[in-house]
């Protein structure tokens, strides 16, 4: 199972489309926090992180959907990772 991080980067938008992106990106598990030894922690405006048996290309294509789907433009990237490491994250809670 992979686990993936997708950062999105919408065209021409404000903060209310954004937050479509959410709430779109979140009911089709796309989180905004991810889980360290040390706690959870937020990710990034307009990162998020997702698991499953998918290739970086198969996420890349869910999220450019949620993207239309919000009637968005954007630009989208996703990595697989196996490890991270991150400074300045808020913790969760």
């Amino acid at each position: 199972m992979g686990q993936f991080i997708t950062r999105v980067e919408l065209h021409r938008a404000h903060s209310d489309k954004y937050e479509q992106l959410h709430r779109a990106m979140e009911s089709r598990n796309f989180g905004r926090t991810i889980q360290a030894a040390s706690g959870a922690w937020h990710l990034p405006e307009a990162e998020y992180q997702s698991r499953g048996n998918l290739t970086a290309s198969d996420v890349r294509g869910i999220a450019a959907q949620t993207i239309k789907s919000i009637g968005a433009t954007g630009i989208v990237f996703v990595s697989e990772i196996s490890d991270w490491a991150a400074e300045g994250l808020r913790p969760v809670g």
